[in-house]
């Protein structure tokens, strides 16, 4: 008898991370696309890759652009006997997937996608009226839009790209008008217009994230007015499709106009490195990697924060043209070895005080991986 009470003694020494070694930690995430999607599929890559160091499991779910299917994904994920789920907004399927989820009982992470006003009036905020929403990671995607405002006026001016009053004309063409992103990056960009104060956005469109639309609607508006100097892309696909519908105009790109994007994808730096667009904002395709790392970190105990802190939000930033070779290729082969994110965990680091997930840690890690 006594050698019974010797091993379950042992058992209840044991540290916690060894505990966790016999059972990971089952995560899922999902994307409101596909897996080859120019964001999601790096932000997946990305968060992969701390499967190994954290002992997690992360099993990807893909809605491909249906709503429905994201809610639908929601029961399998349950019937999979996963831990949590981190998740986005994805035309405001917010409310409904946390009502959804304190049903069943699953611990959600909001991710990416802010929830609306009118919808945190009825939801509060996380882990009050649905104690199974823990929190939310979302990008400064204001911050965003009107980093990218001002940085392509700036060009503009720089390449004399202007009127004889030195007015700046913008055509914006934006994400999807449900998304608080797009919402977000346009409020950003009329800041940017603001602050400058001789610049005049001729039209505000949405191309719903396709770079099919964009192109379209890029031919539309070159065609409707006399002279467009900047135009500006919530996204880097958008932007692209811009490039293209204006190169066969026989515009060219830091000639005629200057146009760039936001999201910092393989092909939005590849068009940088061609000069088929001027720039792009971003860093973001990190953050449901950070969502994972704290998961893992309350799961193992540590709170994720006071109820005002239970909202987190990201930054983004403009891509330096030193660091477009060592990401490019990062990206292109989904490696992100050598990453320690075991440091931005509190779980394994009990002097951090926050969690703190700045994308030029991140370019400065791999920068002296590579060297």
């Amino acid at each position: 008898m006594k050698y019974w009470w010797i091993l379950i003694i042992c058992l209840l020494s044991r540290p916690i991370n060894a505990m966790i070694a016999e059972k990971p930690l089952h995560v899922a995430l999902f994307t409101p696309r596909s897996a080859q999607d120019a964001f999601w599929g790096p932000a997946e890559a990305f968060a992969k890759a701390t499967e190994q160091q954290l002992n997690i499991v992360i099993s990807v779910y893909y809605s491909r652009d249906s709503r429905k299917r994201m809610l639908e994904n929601l029961l399998q994920a349950k019937e999979d006997g996963v831990d949590a789920v981190i998740f986005p907004n994805f035309k405001r399927n917010a409310y409904e997937m946390i009502r959804s989820a304190e049903r069943l009982q699953l611990p959600v992470f909001l991710l990416n996608a802010d929830i609306t006003d009118k919808n945190r009036s009825l939801i509060g905020e996380p882990q009050q009226k649905y104690k199974y929403w823990l929190a939310s990671l979302i990008p400064a995607d204001e911050s965003a839009g009107y980093l990218l405002g001002k940085s392509l006026i700036k060009r503009a001016r720089e390449l004399e790209l202007q009127n004889s009053d030195g007015k700046v004309n913008i055509v914006a063409i934006n994400g999807t008008l449900a998304d608080s992103p797009a919402i977000d990056r346009l409020k950003g960009l009329k800041r940017a217009v603001a602050d400058d104060g001789n610049v005049e956005i001729l039209q505000s469109v949405h191309s719903y994230w396709r770079q099919d639309t964009a192109r379209y609607q890029a031919n539309r508006l070159f065609q409707r007015f006399p002279v467009i100097h900047v135009y500006w892309a919530a996204s880097d696909l958008i932007a692209i499709g811009i490039n293209e519908a204006l190169s066969k105009q026989q515009q060219v790109q830091e000639k005629d106009y200057v146009t760039g994007g936001i999201d910092w994808s393989e092909e939005g730096i590849k068009a940088i490195k061609e000069h088929r667009i001027y720039t792009s904002i971003g860093g973001h395709f990190m953050d449901a990697a950070w969502a994972v790392l704290m998961l893992h970190d309350y799961f193992n105990g540590i709170p994720l924060g006071k109820q005002k802190q239970l909202h987190y939000v990201s930054q983004m930033q403009r891509l330096n043209l030193k660091d477009i070779e060592i990401l490019q290729s990062r990206i292109q082969q989904s490696n992100w070895q050598g990453i320690n994110f075991r440091k931005k965990s509190k779980y394994y680091n009990s002097t951090l005080i926050e969690h703190s997930f700045v994308p030029s840690e991140i370019l400065n890690e791999i920068r002296d991986l590579d060297e």
